[in-house]
């Protein structure tokens, strides 16, 4: 029975982790792209109806954000090589993925790489008249 528990408490804490990183935003270090000095933040996220379900967005319907408003609280405005990130949303699950370059070439840029705070309610939506995007952080 105490196994069992055991096992119950990890698989609890597994799925928490799947659910509490649903909406996440992660840096890569230029060793992990094809470009020596660059680094990138990647943000996923998911839009849906507060009931979670999915919304049928226009076909043109898209998420955007500015570099300096998301990332560059703590970043220095010549690290932001991307000043605006655009992603569509896929009309099937409502994901979508915005991308942000930074430069890694300069000391400055490399120290607030790993722990800028991401601000999600920065982004925006765009061709989807009559909807209105709100930023729920798990």
């Amino acid at each position: 029975m105490r196994k069992i528990l055991k096992m119950s408490l990890k698989l609890s804490f597994a799925i928490a982790i799947l659910l509490i990183f649903g909406n996440s935003a992660s840096a890569h270090p230029p060793s992990q792209t094809e470009f020596p000095y660059l680094g990138h933040f990647d943000i996923y996220g998911k839009i849906t109806a507060p009931d979670g379900t999915i919304i049928r967005f226009p076909a043109d319907a898209r998420v955007t954000a500015k570099s300096s408003e998301v990332i560059g609280q703590v970043m220095p405005r010549h690290c932001l090589l991307s000043t605006e990130s655009f992603s569509p949303i896929d009309p099937n699950t409502g994901e979508y993925h915005l991308i942000f370059f930074i430069d890694t070439t300069k000391p400055e840029c490399r120290e607030n790489f790993n722990k800028p705070p991401i601000l999600l309610d920065k982004i925006k939506l765009i061709n989807a008249p009559g909807y209105d995007l709100k930023i729920k952080n798990k």
